[in-house]
């Protein structure tokens, strides 16, 4: 199976135990397991939100795409880059 078909084949959540506080347009995660905190900008706090609606990285993308009037095609490796990010910290979870 070649990386491309892996990626689509991954869904995320957001990781128990983490806390989101909308500030500003942005947003903070405060991990309640570690006690560390991570500043969001709008498209990171969009994610984050659409996280509780959906595990579909191609979901988001589309969502994020559509709110921003960009092409998904765009804007899907930022997507998959914040996603990753996420996953590293802890705060959200990879599953397949």
């Amino acid at each position: 199976m070649d990386q491309q078909h892996e990626k689509m084949e991954k869904r995320f959540s957001q990781a128990a135990g983490v806390e989101f506080e909308a500030v500003d347009g942005s947003g903070v995660l405060l991990d309640m397991r570690s006690g560390k905190y991570f500043r969001l900008n709008e498209t990171g706090s969009e994610v984050w939100r659409l996280l509780a609606e959906t595990s579909d990285p191609d979901e988001i993308t589309t969502k994020v795409s559509t709110s921003h009037d960009l092409r998904a095609v765009d804007i899907r490796g930022d997507i998959d880059s914040l996603l990753g990010e996420m996953v590293r910290l802890g705060v959200v979870v990879a599953e397949g």
